[in-house]
């Protein structure tokens, strides 16, 4: 049934759905205000966003209004506990959504899938367990579940979409299952207590923000099949120590570790090609870093505010160092210049005011940037062709 099908048909009372269905488009029947019967087949997978929206006849059991297996929504906001009927196979978009009291719900084996902001606000909420035979869980899902402390994912789980739990300030440790191959979008974007997490072997990707603002995070292992990590994706996590990226990545995205200031140690590998903006800017406990010699490019200020960055090497194959790459890298002494080099962006090296030796191997001298070295030290030597 396609996006938006019976919307509106305000005389519509009952249907039946034939075995054939799979799946219930986005807004199929919203505003069916009379729409009182309807019957599921079993063999439907997917019901899509909000599809029972502002069907206000559907039956009300214990103020919660059911589409047959489809759990609509709760009518009363002010619910402390709920136990969802066995045979209930959907938990639908929104259903519990800003139910601030609620302490506990009971979820039955025979759930299959738990909608988009299915429990977000739900503040009161401090734990829940997840039958094994969800199979998907959507954005937002427990979004702002601010006392959510433990959570158990079964290994059923396929999917768990964009920031399903972002916002959940109190959750400390999260097991993920070998049956999930990408952490999405934002997932765990803002669960500022989290401390550990295992990732399985398997995961593919990692996507943006997915670990963004976990300032409690202290350690984290990626595995080997990870191919893919997004922008800002551990940006902010304020107490990673230590990272050993995937042999199988290919390039360091945009503010991937942008202000995690107690990083002291990265070990990039040699697959690496390119190192995007902001990468490791404000990482003011990295001391030393490799670059391999694949990278060709660093993005704009890629170890900005690096205060204790002492040494780095610029391999051969990169061509251009961008504006402000190494800007207020304080406690950079040296810097060796290859013959690759062409051009010198804008304040590259500006505030880096114990840098002591420059050296130039360029034999044409590579076009400087405005202000491309200024506030180095006073008596700093500098090696040009």
């Amino acid at each position: 049934i396609k996006a938006e099908t019976f919307q509106y048909c305000t005389n519509l009372i009952s249907i039946s759905l034939p075995d054939s269905i799979t799946s219930i488009g986005s807004f199929a029947f919203r505003n069916c205000i009379r729409l009182m019967n309807i019957s599921i087949p079993n063999n439907t997978i997917e019901i899509c966003n909000c599809a029972f929206d502002g069907c206000r006849s559907l039956p009300n059991i214990d103020n919660i209004r059911y589409a047959d297996t489809y759990l609509v929504e709760v009518v009363d906001k002010s619910l402390l506990s709920y136990t969802i009927k066995q045979g209930t196979r959907f938990i639908g978009d929104k259903a519990f959504e800003n139910c601030s009291r609620l302490t506990s719900i009971i979820i039955p084996n025979s759930i299959f899938s738990i909608g988009h902001h299915a429990f977000a606000n739900c503040n009161c909420l401090k734990s829940i367990s997840i039958p094994d035979g969800v199979i998907q869980i959507g954005y937002d899902a427990f979004r702002n579940c601010r006392n959510l402390e433990r959570f158990s994912i079964p290994n059923s789980i396929t999917t768990i979409e964009n920031y399903a739990f972002s916002g959940c300030s109190s959750l400390n440790e999260i097991i993920i299952p070998n049956s999930i191959t990408e952490l999405k979008e934002g997932l765990f974007c803002d669960c500022n207590n989290l401390i550990s997490v295992v990732i399985p072997d398997g995961i593919l990707r990692i996507e943006n923000d997915a670990f963004r603002n976990c300032r409690n995070l202290t350690n984290i292992i990626l595995p080997n099949s990870i191919v893919e990590i997004g922008n800002s994706a551990f940006g902010n996590c304020r107490n990673l120590t230590k990272v050993i990226l995937p042999e199988r990545l290919l390039s360091i995205e945009i503010g991937i570790f942008q202000n995690c200031s107690s990083l002291t140690d990265i070990v990039i590998p040699d697959r690496i090609t390119m190192i995007g903006a902001w990468a490791f800017s404000g990482c003011t406990n990295l001391k030393n870093i490799t670059i391999p010699n694949g990278v060709k490019s660093m993005g704009w200020r890629a170890f900005y505010g690096c205060s204790n960055l002492a040494s780095i090497t610029i391999p051969n194959s990169i061509t251009e160092i961008e504006k402000d790459t190494f800007l207020e890298c304080s406690s950079l002494s040296s810097i060796i210049i290859p013959d690759s080099i062409i051009s010198i962006g804008n304040d590259a090296f500006c505030l880096c005011k114990n840098l002591k030796t420059i050296i130039c191997k360029a034999t044409t001298p590579p076009k400087l940037g405005f202000e491309a070295f200024e506030y180095i030290h006073n008596e700093a030597i500098i090696v040009i062709p």
